[in-house]
């Protein structure tokens, strides 16, 4: 097989692919489809592999020594124990994210690993060691090797626990609107949102949903998305680095961002101008921002009402204006932007 050393294979489509004796050494896999592929005897030190999906992928004798693997999906893969243990993520105690269901982990050995939001339902874990663990957003079977350094939240969910096992461990409730359980309200969560509107896949809703779901009505929508930014996080759309203001700092972050309505899909955060949810940083969002109404206002608390944005909308205009003049290519635009801001 062709090597794929170093590649870069971000958001690749490689779903039933034979990558089998393949040397994939440092390549990054982030957000890679890789569903039901074979990687058996794949050579994987150093890749990275965040948030890949190697669903039911086959990966016996596959070196992962060295590789990053938060957030990565095994449902029903036959990764090993000696595998998950080599890589880097594991080392680091940052198992954050990852799926591991329907995988038998018994004796396997989680002692202080961070596996906020990992999925290990469907998997036995008789005598897995979850001692100084965090379980918070976590969702598994029962666990009886546990201490007083193991933590859960309010959005954990143990299928069935004795009651002697629950009380063994700390409870620590985290804030509404806190997604990865840091105990903080920042730009990880929103992002964490802003993809669970966009994709409403029952991987990322699941028994979360709740945690997601601020508004407390039925769906996880853009109402959610509104509620965070104004009545937990006490501000403004637009407000790119979550500081407390929407103002021309906030501009200049995006549009060096350089994502501007650029070619790559799916590739914008709220930190880069995705503030509509959809994934991509667009005039769409410019409009959202300035209806908003926050822009050179001032912390939004300190506010006794949102003022009106129809002389904010004036000045999006005149901005748009400026970027279309100024834009011959998206570069030239960026460079334009951020001069006159």
């Amino acid at each position: 097989n062709a090597s794929l050393a170093k590649s870069n294979l971000t958001r690749a489509s490689l779903g039933s692919a034979d990558l089998s004796n393949t040397d994939a050494s440092g390549a990054n896999f982030t957000q890679a489809r890789m569903a039901n592929a074979n990687l058996i005897n794949t050579n994987l030190r150093s890749a990275n592999l965040t948030n890949a999906n190697l669903d039911s992928t086959k990966m016996l004798g596959a070196d992962l020594a060295g590789a990053l693997i938060t957030g990565a999906i095994f449902t029903i893969s036959d990764i090993s124990l000696a595998q998950l243990q080599s890589t880097a993520s594991y080392q680091a105690g940052n198992l954050r994210g990852i799926s591991l269901d329907g995988i038998k982990m018994i004796g396997w050995d989680f002692h202080g690993q961070d596996l906020t939001s990992a999925n290990l339902v469907g998997s036995p874990l008789t005598d897995a060691d979850f001692r100084g663990a965090n379980l918070s957003n976590v969702r598994l079977e029962s666990v009886n090797l546990v201490d007083a350094e193991t933590i859960y939240n309010q959005w954990t969910v143990f299928r069935s626990i004795s009651p002697a096992d629950q009380a063994r461990m700390t409870y620590h409730e985290s804030p509404l609107g806190d997604m990865d359980a840091n105990d903080v309200l920042d730009i990880a969560d929103v992002d964490l949102l802003m993809k669970v509107i966009r994709l409403q896949a029952d991987s990322l809703l699941g028994w979360l949903f709740p945690m997601f779901n601020v508004s407390n009505d039925a769906d996880v929508d853009t109402a959610d998305l509104g509620m965070w930014v104004h009545d937990l996080k006490h501000t403004w759309f637009g407000d790119a680095n979550l500081d407390g203001g929407f103002n021309s700092s906030d501009l200049v972050i995006i549009f060096q961002a350089g994502e501007y309505e650029d070619e790559v899909e799916n590739n914008s955060t709220w930190a880069t101008g995705d503030w509509n949810a959809d994934g991509d940083f667009t005039t769409s969002d410019l409009v959202v921002a300035f209806q908003d109404g926050g822009y050179e206002q001032g912390p939004r608390a300190a506010l006794s009402a949102v003022p009106e944005p129809n002389g904010l909308l004036s000045l999006l205009i005149g901005l748009m204006g400026l970027l279309l003049r100024a834009r011959p290519g998206p570069r030239a635009a960026r460079t334009s932007l951020c001069t006159n801001l």
